[in-house]
């Protein structure tokens, strides 16, 4: 059966040199002319599912809301996403997990961070002070000091463009 839009070569025309058409009302037609014959047309199947394109902040939505509900990566992907694969939902939530991850840090998780770091940067820094022939309160202040200042330069670099 020819496709929609797609020419249909054996159908006999009285205009043997005009291509004939199947339109989405499934009739044929002749470039030109009026409706020649009606046919009955199967819907349109495609092999494979349609590009799913980029995720949506409404499709991050409802992929966490679903679940938050405790809901599997298959009925997520068959009630939400019909166009994915339950692998490219928990993937994408993997992801936005982790993007939360990074941004939920509160005063009290900073605080903690710092105290920890605090407590734990003569053992952070001595191996590398030591492989350096310096120490470590110098390789600590060195290190974050260029950080500081590679990321300033990054940031102007961003601001210039």
């Amino acid at each position: 059966m020819p496709l929609e839009g797609h020419s249909v070569p054996n159908f006999k025309s009285s205009h043997a040199n005009i291509p004939m058409l199947i339109k989405p009302n499934g009739r044929y037609y002749g470039v030109g002319f009026e409706e020649t014959k009606q046919i009955a047309s199967p819907p349109l199947q495609l092999s494979t599912p349609p590009s799913s394109g980029a995720w949506t902040p409404s499709d991050d939505h409802s992929l966490l809301a679903a679940r938050a509900q405790g809901m599997n990566w298959a009925p997520v992907q068959q009630m939400y996403f019909p166009a994915r694969t339950p692998n490219t939902c928990r993937k994408r939530h993997e992801r936005l997990m982790y993007r939360r991850s990074i941004d939920d840090w509160d005063g009290l998780k900073l605080e903690s961070l710092a105290k920890n770091y605090m407590g734990m940067r003569c053992e952070i820094w001595s191996t590398l002070a030591a492989q350096c022939g310096e120490k470590w309160s110098v390789v600590e202040q060195k290190v974050v000091f260029y950080s500081v200042v590679i990321l300033g330069i990054i940031f102007a670099k961003h601001l210039a463009t």
